[in-house]
């Protein structure tokens, strides 16, 4: 076929999370684009159980490796790093370097 192009997939995996947001909201509301990620995606319909302490960096740490915060070592949102001797929170996260799990993350 003239002007054909093979498409190349994109195998990664995209992971949304909603803290704090309703679960009813994408029923009621209006939301487009949640909603197409609603309908072309992958979702838990009855919720999360989250992990103790329901904190934001220990449930996104155990979403993303499957191990618990007393595996994983992340059991707060801000946390020292004894190899960094830095002290890592929200407000001074930088990529890469605020946790090392011990597992491939998904």
């Amino acid at each position: 076929m003239v002007g054909y192009k093979r498409k190349e997939f994109d195998h990664s995996l995209k992971l949304t999370y909603f803290e704090g947001f309703r679960h009813d909201y994408l029923r009621e509301h209006y939301l487009p684009t949640l909603n197409r990620f609603r309908n072309e995606g992958v979702r838990a319909t009855h919720g999360m159980r989250p992990v103790f302490t329901t904190l934001t960096y220990p449930n996104h740490i155990s979403i993303a490796t499957g191990m618990y915060p007393e595996e994983h070592g992340i059991v707060h949102n801000s946390f020292y790093n004894r190899l960094l001797k830095l002290t890592i929170g929200l407000d001074n996260r930088d990529d890469g370097q605020w946790s090392d799990p011990k597992v491939e993350p998904i």
